[in-house]
């Protein structure tokens, strides 16, 4: 899960492109943030990721385009 403390602030980053979402005041006001902005979280070969909207989108194409 990549949710990155910097001193006061808790801030989502999606662990596929980096992008960042706005800092919390907690560890779980950051993952209310990214459940507001659609993020999901996805376990890939045992390891949970956090991943951003766009990047879910492009996954979904990918796995579509396989089928």
């Amino acid at each position: 899960m990549s949710i990155i403390r910097n001193y006061r602030d808790y801030t989502p980053v999606c662990d596929i492109c980096g992008d960042e979402l706005e800092p919390g005041f907690s560890f779980y006001h950051a993952i209310d943030i990214m459940e507001a902005y659609g993020w999901k979280k996805r376990q890939i070969d045992g390891e949970w990721y956090d991943i951003c909207i766009n990047c879910s989108e492009d996954m979904l194409e990918k796995r579509k385009s396989k089928g």
